[in-house]
């Protein structure tokens, strides 16, 4: 722990590795062993990748320590955003084709290819009427796959 300042005006600061039942006490006693104690409300914010700090939802505001909930950027998930946000969770590309989940910073899909005798991005896919496409002069009957 480190107190930096002069003259009535002091910063403290420690880093912990604990991140509940955190409790912080003052005690100041002056040249005519005046002392004054002050007990302050630590609210700790550990949110990563960007993430936000907030109160909102917290049920425990009374405590002595408060590990805030963190409001996370969008391609990030977690307690404390800690993790890559799966986009394929929240869309989807077409039936049968593979989703692959943009990393974080990043965020959204990419899709495969399309199911063999269609066309398309992987996201959209059309039907191929191959018997529209056929140029054989053969007298046969088409049926669409």
């Amino acid at each position: 722990a480190t107190l930096v300042g002069s003259k009535g005006s002091y910063t403290f600061s420690w880093t912990t590795s604990k991140m509940d039942n955190i409790s912080l006490t003052f005690f100041a006693v002056d040249s005519l062993n005046a002392t004054s104690i002050l007990s302050v409300q630590l609210q700790i914010c550990a949110c990563r990748n960007g993430g936000n700090c907030t109160l909102i939802g917290l049920s425990n505001r009374d405590a002595q320590s408060i590990v805030m909930k963190c409001d996370c950027p969008k391609a990030y998930d977690g307690t404390f955003c800690e993790k890559d946000r799966n986009g394929c969770l929240e869309a989807s590309c077409y039936t049968g084709v593979q989703c692959y989940d943009v990393p974080a910073p990043g965020v959204g899909i990419t899709c495969g290819p399309c199911p063999v005798g269609y066309v398309g991005d992987g996201n959209n896919c059309i039907d191929i009427n191959e018997c529209s496409t056929n140029s054989s002069i053969c007298q046969q009957v088409c049926t669409n796959t």
